[in-house]
């Protein structure tokens, strides 16, 4: 549930920096919070902790980059969107 209203909040703030009330690099905290539940809730989780076990630091990090880079992705589709009808 939190990582859908995260996903909400980013859409949010990016559509406030579209306008132009804030500046778009604020919206690259809601995409950290969005992206780190959406791992933490999703079936990758386990592939995560079975790589930390196994001592491999670099597949945590790897998979948090995919899923923030697709919360940035929807913030950036919806800024673009906004500064179109600005």
């Amino acid at each position: 549930m939190l990582g859908v209203i995260s996903k909400l909040v980013v859409v949010a703030m990016s559509i406030a920096a579209g306008l132009g009330a804030i500046s778009f690099w604020w919206v690259l905290i809601p995409v950290f919070f969005a992206g780190s539940l959406s791992l933490s809730n999703s079936h990758h989780y386990d592939s995560v902790m079975t790589a930390n076990r196994r001592g491999s630091l670099t597949f945590m990090p790897l998979m948090l980059l995919i899923y923030c880079g697709g919360a940035l992705a929807l913030g950036g589709v919806s800024f673009w969107i906004t500064t179109w009808f600005r």
